[in-house]
């Protein structure tokens, strides 16, 4: 039984009052896990560009220009997730819808015109795999294609959180998850610029 003037106990769980702090917990999880991934999978690329006798001989790493092009959309992305972090902090819920509008086109425009290039590498890997060699363009196509998988898990968050705005009163909960997957964004897009650095050094 619960005593005069004592305050009921709260069990912690997702919908209590802690539920953002755990969520920002979840959040910083999943991404030192995902980053630690990533920086597994440069150490390989490097490391068989560099020292394996497969790679011998091969030419400097080719970027498609499409690779480019969504370097570019994913910066124009990182500035759209910023201004909506900026109007979600500010209580401004319909400056937030709109710019998650605009990131949720720029990220699909992000996934599209990579295509193209993932098509690209993964035709020259097989040359070289035709040829006997292995070579460094099946690593870059496979960490490429998992940064894209990763930016298409964002798409499906943004797109939910967009309906749940537009379907009910925005509420504290929804400026919570408009931040983390603004941190999520920013998240890839630096996990992007390492990326291209590393590329660009294999060059």
């Amino acid at each position: 039984m619960e005593r005069e003037g004592e305050d009921p106990p709260v069990l912690a769980s997702w919908q209590g009052p802690d539920a953002s702090g755990q969520r920002r917990l979840g959040m910083l999880i999943f991404m030192v896990a995902l980053g630690m991934f990533f920086a597994v999978g440069i150490v390989c690329f490097v490391l068989y560009g560099f020292t394996s006798s497969a790679s011998a001989g091969m030419d400097p790493l080719y970027l498609p220009v499409e690779v480019w092009g969504s370097t570019l959309l994913l910066a124009l992305t990182s500035w759209a997730m910023r201004a909506m972090g900026r109007a979600a902090r500010g209580g401004d819920f319909g400056a937030m819808g709109v710019w998650m509008r605009r990131t949720w086109w720029l990220s699909l425009l992000f996934v599209l015109v990579q295509v193209p290039a993932l098509s690209e590498l993964l035709r020259i890997h097989f040359v070289y795999v035709d040829d006997g060699r292995g070579g460094v363009y099946g690593i870059a196509f496979v960490l490429i294609l998992l940064h894209a998988l990763h930016v298409v898990g964002g798409l499906i968050a943004v797109a939910m959180l967009f309906w749940k705005v537009r379907a009910a009163t925005p509420q504290e909960s929804h400026v919570q998850t408009a931040l983390l997957c603004a941190q999520y964004w920013h998240f890839l897009a630096w996990v992007w610029a390492v990326l291209m650095a590393v590329f660009l050094w294999a060059g």
